[in-house]
């Protein structure tokens, strides 16, 4: 039962954290955004990424060893609705973590760089829609506990 309850405590904090870290990008990916702020974002979506990673693997966990088991899991197309949306939001995020690096190689030593605007409006039109998408996974989730 303690193992059930941890892996279920692991399982939200880090989708909290997940969604954290989203927040944060999107509170500083903005016009004007400097070298110094790049570099921030970038340790910001590493861990986003990091942590995003923690969370399916725990998700995993809970779903083969834990909780009702797989088999019931498996039958729920709540369940797959819930992983088509973690399949989104990992292609989702992955423009703007090559953005950052394009950015990072290009202008390490630039501590006066600035992105164009449009480069700015368009990484954020990627993040709005990984956020978008990672709305609909407490839903699925919820749905999905309850045998939906």
């Amino acid at each position: 039962m303690l193992p059930t309850a941890l892996f279920a405590s692991m399982h939200h904090l880090l989708a909290f954290l997940v969604i954290s870290l989203l927040a944060m990008e999107l509170a500083l990916v903005k016009p004007g955004l400097t070298g110094p702020q790049l570099r921030l974002i970038s340790r910001i979506d590493l861990a986003y990424g990091a942590g995003f990673g923690l969370l399916v693997l725990i998700g995993i966990a809970r779903v083969i060893w834990f909780e009702k088991g797989a088999e019931f899991y498996l039958a729920s197309p709540a369940f797959w609705a819930k992983m088509t949306a973690l399949v989104l939001v990992t292609g989702l995020s992955l423009p703007p973590t090559f953005r950052y690096i394009r950015w990072g190689r290009s202008h390490r030593a630039d501590a006066g760089f600035q992105p164009a605007p449009a480069e700015i409006q368009t990484l954020r039109l990627w993040l709005w829609t990984e956020a978008a998408v990672l709305a609909f996974v407490p839903p699925l989730a919820a749905l999905m506990a309850r045998g939906f």
